[in-house]
């Protein structure tokens, strides 16, 4: 019995890449164009926590701007050597 070997389809590949079931290649393109163009694509799942950590780290830039501003408190320095707010 001899066993062969065959090529993943691009349906296969596509739900190896976690391609959102929703999409589809446009009928002019043959089987073997959108094999090749799954085999270039990556993982939704790798571009999601990409963006999931480019999200974060612009989210705690903007927070660390708001709490640089909030804690910069306006004082002067009166005759007494004192603080004091300036309103």
């Amino acid at each position: 019995m001899c066993h062969r070997w065959r090529l993943f389809r691009s349906d296969e590949l596509a739900k190896f890449l976690d391609v959102p079931e929703t999409f589809s290649f446009p009928e002019s393109i043959s089987e073997n164009q959108r094999t090749r163009l799954i085999g270039q694509s990556v993982d939704c799942n790798v571009v999601k926590a990409i963006g999931i950590e480019v999200a974060y780290t612009l989210m705690k830039q903007q927070v660390r701007k708001l709490v640089d501003r909030r804690t910069a408190v306006p004082v002067e320095e009166n005759a007494n050597n004192q603080l004091a707010f300036i309103i």
